[in-house]
C-alpha cells in the first residue's frame, strides 16, 4: 500500500492508501509514479491535472506500441531537494511531469506525440531531452512559458512551438 494524498479541484484533499498495482491507465500503475525512494510518509500526491498527465503517458504508450519505463514521477519536496540538478519549482512536485526511459534517437517521434496531445487538450506542455531518457510535462505555463517547450540538454538548445 502507498500512502497517498488526493487533491480535489475544490482545494480540499484527503489521505488514503492505494494498492501499488492499482491501474491509473491501461499501462500505468501507482507504484510507477510514486516517490518510493523518498523518506517522507506520503509517497504520492495526485492533483486534478495529474490525470491528464496519466492520459498523456497512455497516449504515447499506445502510439509507441511497446512498454515504457517511468524513471521519475511524483517527487516530494524533500526528495527533490536531494537531487543536485532538479529545479526547485519542478513540475514533478505536483505530478505534472514524468521522466521516461527513451533512447535519444527515438525522442523526435515522442516529442511530436506530446506536442499533438497538448494541442488536442489546449495545454502548454514541453519535453526535456537527455541522452537516455526524456522529461514530458503538461504544465509549462506554470513556469511562465506561453508555448510548447523543447529543451535539449545534450546540445544545450531550447526551441518553442505554438499551441
Amino acid at each position: 500500500m502507498i500512502k497517498t494524498r488526493i487533491h480535489l479541484k475544490t482545494g480540499d484533499s484527503f489521505l488514503c492508501q492505494l494498492e501499488e498495482n492499482l491501474q491509473l491507465t491501461k499501462n500505468l500503475q501507482v507504484w510507477e509514479v510514486a516517490n518510493n525512494k523518498a523518506t517522507d510518509d506520503i509517497k504520492l500526491e495526485i492533483y486534478p491535472d495529474s490525470w491528464l498527465l496519466f492520459e498523456l503517458f497512455q497516449f504515447i504508450r499506445d502510439m509507441y506500441g511497446k512498454a515504457i519505463t517511468v524513471s521519475s514521477g511524483y517527487r516530494t519536496k524533500a526528495f527533490n531537494d536531494t537531487l543536485p540538478t532538479a529545479s526547485k519549482n519542478s513540475l514533478h512536485l505536483e505530478l505534472y511531469a514524468l521522466d521516461i526511459d527513451i533512447a535519444y534517437k527515438l525522442q523526435p517521434m515522442f516529442i511530436d506525440w506530446v506536442y499533438l496531445f497538448c494541442i488536442k487538450h489546449g495545454r502548454i506542455g514541453g519535453v526535456n531531452r537527455y541522452a537516455k531518457y526524456m522529461h514530458i510535462d503538461i504544465a509549462e505555463d506554470k513556469l511562465g512559458n506561453k508555448k510548447f517547450v523543447i529543451r535539449d540538454y545534450t546540445t544545450g538548445t531550447t526551441s518553442y512551438k505554438d499551441i
